[in-house]
């Protein structure tokens, strides 16, 4: 397991190689005393970020201060691009130690989808899809807990993707036993037919 994950890493990390590093991300996670106006401008003046990942990384910071306010945007505004997911967030704060702990924002991500459903699945379904290595991994333990749990919300989520996107998501299904992936396969095809049907093709 442990070779599994640092292939992952050396896959993830080759991607994103060339991109400058910086001081910026560690000025923003690092400062013990948060000042609201002091980090809009940090972030504001930091460039090659679009305006979506900046409102993301502004929430994201405010998270140690006020989770309970921030939690929302901080769903809301999560990239659903690769050059974000992986190049920023993991690799310029993720694997730079930047959070509590290591893949922390994606688990976050995960537990309010599984926890509070609705528009968060769906969010949870494109960011896997962008993602690649040890956070599309972490990502898909999240995608099987909801479709065990919660299958009628994910289908009807999963039916808003495109098919590529879909049969990503269906991949997560190998990480089952074959006869439990069988079984929720079964369950997928009944409340949408097209799902599997695409996937076969």
């Amino acid at each position: 397991m442990k070779t599994l994950i640092f292939y992952l890493l050396i896959i993830t990390v080759s991607a994103c190689i060339g991109k400058d590093q910086g001081d910026d991300f560690t000025l923003l996670f690092k400062d013990l005393v948060v000042d609201k106006a002091i980090l809009e401008k940090r972030i504001d003046e930091m460039e090659g970020l679009s305006n979506e990942m900046k409102k993301f990384l502004y929430h994201f910071r405010l998270l140690s201060v006020d989770s309970s306010l921030h939690i929302n945007e901080f769903i809301k505004y999560f990239p659903e691009d690769y050059k974000d997911i992986m190049c920023i967030i993991y690799e310029k704060i993720e694997l730079q130690k930047l959070t509590p702990y290591f893949l922390y924002s994606f688990e976050l991500l995960g537990n309010y989808a599984v926890k509070n459903g609705n528009d968060s699945i769906r969010k949870l379904f494109i960011v896997y899809c962008r993602s690649d290595g040890i956070v599309a991994e972490l990502l898909s333990d999240y995608i099987l807990i909801l479709l065990k749990s919660d299958i009628k919300n994910s289908v009807l989520l999963l039916n808003s993707l495109d098919s590529k996107d879909q049969q990503k998501i269906l991949m997560c299904l190998k990480m089952l036993p074959e006869k439990e992936a069988k079984k929720l396969r079964k369950k997928i095809e009944k409340l949408s037919p097209k799902i599997i049907k695409n996937d076969e093709h």
